[in-house]
């Protein structure tokens, strides 16, 4: 995945039809680095064994 930049950030924006100011989007960069970094702890944990929390049985 191509690294995340303000100005890749502030183009996605615009492609979705947001007009947020420079200061905005460095104040959501900071929020979406700090939430791509905890998805990447999340995609990190050896989860391969472990039954879902939630079945749904067919009788």
């Amino acid at each position: 995945m191509a690294a995340l930049t303000p100005k890749t950030l502030k183009r996605t924006a615009a492609l979705l039809g947001y007009g947020w100011l420079d200061e905005e989007i460095d104040r959501l960069f900071a929020l979406t680095e700090r939430s791509l970094e905890l998805v990447e702890k999340l995609d990190a944990l050896p989860l391969h064994d472990v039954e879902p929390a939630v079945q749904y049985r067919m009788l």
